[in-house]
């Protein structure tokens, strides 16, 4: 692993707690911070739009939440698909909608520790991996930082008929279905740009175990773009808030920013800038991984970037006149 600096720019996971997102969570053991397994900023909300405006948002938001809906043209899909890429495009860093937090507060932060097997560790992982939303805010951490996501994951329980979250309310969890099945109903606002109370709308589709959904929470300030209800008896869920996740994250970070800093700051070329510009520095770099026998730099090729080894180690071989 080396970070570089370029010159431009089913019933998973046992018994849950009967708890609510909205609600007080449940109190996280005592805990040093230490993972329980050994395995190892969006830009702002947007200002008032007109009503037209206004379907355009709900319909574009629900289908990169809960995929196309059965009255999404292709201009739609086209125009979310620029924008998932756009937003990949950005600095990882970026990507959460947080509000602007002292240094302090994210230093004493204490991380939410839920306990968890092996094996709702290792699901956990494995759906926070493959998600390819989720890839977008978090597909860069591993190893204890991941962990410290997982842990913070609680368990709640809905019973059928319950909504699970409500189209335009402010959205604050995301959702991991953990057994059971929700339906997702979106409802159109009508000319004033409103939705009637109590309207769900059309039933667009069905998620079961193992489904994630409401992960827009996590990226944007922006209401909920559809109802989630309970379909089956009972649905148990994990549920992540995501005041914690952007706490987690922004807390990752900035211990990544500490080390980044400590290692530019031993580069002798670098020796001549202050703190201030070892810390801009320190922001853009960007964390690579190679496998075995997999070239970083080739002789004879343009440099465009620097590399610092993060972990592992790396040779070095210069071709001569005499191979």
């Amino acid at each position: 692993r080396s970070s570089a600096l370029a010159q431009a720019p089913r019933h998973w996971w046992g018994a849950p707690s009967s708890m609510g997102c909205n609600g007080s969570k449940p109190e996280p053991e005592p805990t040093t911070g230490a993972s329980t397994s050994t395995d190892s900023s969006a830009p702002p909300a947007k200002p008032a739009a007109d009503a037209g405006d206004r379907r355009s948002e709900v319909r574009n938001s629900t289908m990169a939440e809960f995929g196309p809906q059965p009255s999404v043209t292709e201009e739609d899909m086209a125009a979310e698909q620029a924008k998932i890429q756009a937003q990949q495009g950005r600095t990882r860093r970026a990507g959460v909608a947080a509000e602007s937090v002292d240094k302090e507060t994210i230093k004493d932060y204490k991380k939410p520790v839920y306990p968890k097997d092996e094996e709702t560790m290792a699901r956990l992982r494995k759906t926070l991996k493959e998600n390819d939303k989720m890839q977008v805010l978090c597909g860069h951490l591993d190893g204890e930082p991941l962990n410290d996501v997982i842990n913070a994951f609680y368990t709640k329980e809905v019973k059928a008929g319950e909504d699970i979250i409500r189209q335009g309310e402010e959205g604050d969890c995301l959702y991991i279905i953990n057994d059971g099945s929700v339906d997702i109903f979106v409802a159109r606002p009508g000319p004033d740009g409103k939705i009637a109370d109590g309207d769900r709308g059309q039933k667009v589709v069905t998620f079961s175990g193992g489904a994630l959904f409401g992960e827009l929470a996590l990226m944007y300030n922006s209401p909920r773009a559809a109802t989630v209800v309970a379909a089956s008896d009972k649905v148990l869920l994990w549920v992540l808030a995501a005041q914690d996740f952007k706490m987690l994250l922004a807390q990752s970070s900035q211990a990544q920013y500490a080390k980044y800093e400590g290692w530019l700051s031993e580069v002798e070329l670098l020796k001549a800038l202050n703190h201030f510009e070892l810390s801009k520095l320190a922001d853009i770099l960007e964390s690579e991984v190679y496998d075995a026998g997999e070239e970083i730099i080739k002789q004879g090729d343009p440099g465009s970037k620097f590399y610092l080894l993060e972990e592992g180690e790396a040779a070095a071989v210069i071709a001569g006149d005499d191979g």
